[in-house]
């Protein structure tokens, strides 16, 4: 009966079912996530008490402060100056992608030799991300916001990134099921943002008449031939 119970269940379910108990859901293939789920289930595996996951999310947005201060910096839906010109964005290489898959999403190595496969990129490949906008926190760390749209009924994500001024992804949330920083639309975010810095890799030297530089996603284009052509 368990197991009918975890099968009828949609992949979201499965997800928060496990998290609940401390189970890694970097897995994305519902037969895995129901073997896992029906897995805890025989063994009466319990939730973990809920300040746990109100303490990994406070331990996600704690930074080093440049005198060595740990500080708990706001969540992002509690700030509302959000900068849109995007002109001091740390470049966003893919080496740094790479390491955030395999530390925070913790993907294996088939995973990430397959990533062009993945639901993340597959979204960012889609053009999804939109609306992306900037907070300074501090001289050494920043905020990234943006809205990863997925299909038009369901209300939009909102999704983070915490970076250093080295370039290093700290830590990332989302308002999905998911809230730990490896979810598709994390996923997603990083790699509109490789794209975006390596096609304004030039905004640094823009002088004060320029235009700021705002978030632009590239939508895919069709060039038609006429019959004749053909």
């Amino acid at each position: 009966m368990a197991g009918i119970d975890q099968q009828s269940k949609s992949v979201a379910e499965l997800k928060a079912f496990l998290r609940e108990r401390g189970v890694n859901t970097s897995i994305h293939k519902k037969e895995s996530l129901i073997r896992l789920a029906e897995a805890a289930t025989e063994i009466q595996l319990e939730p973990e008490e809920v300040k746990n996951y109100h303490s990994d999310r406070q331990n996600r947005r704690t930074i080093e402060t440049p005198d060595g201060k740990k500080v708990i910096i706001p969540d992002i839906l509690s700030i509302s100056d959000w900068n849109n010109n995007l002109t001091t964005l740390p470049t966003v290489e893919m080496g740094d992608i790479f390491v955030y898959l395999m530390t925070t999403c913790m993907w294996s190595n088939d995973r990430l030799k397959s990533y062009k496969n993945d639901n993340g990129y597959q979204l960012y490949m889609q053009r999804h991300v939109d609306n992306v906008v900037m907070r300074t926190l501090n001289n050494d760390h920043l905020y990234i916001k943006c809205t990863p749209e997925t299909r038009q009924k369901e209300k939009p994500y909102t999704t983070w990134i915490l970076m250093d001024n080295k370039e290093r992804h700290k830590s990332g949330g989302c308002t999905c099921v998911a809230d730990d920083g490896s979810c598709k639309h994390c996923v997603a975010v990083l790699f509109a943002l490789h794209e975006f810095t390596d096609r304004h890799k030039d905004r640094g030297t823009e002088v004060c008449t320029d235009t700021p530089c705002q978030w632009d996603r590239p939508r895919q284009s069709s060039n038609p031939e006429t019959i004749h052509t053909l």
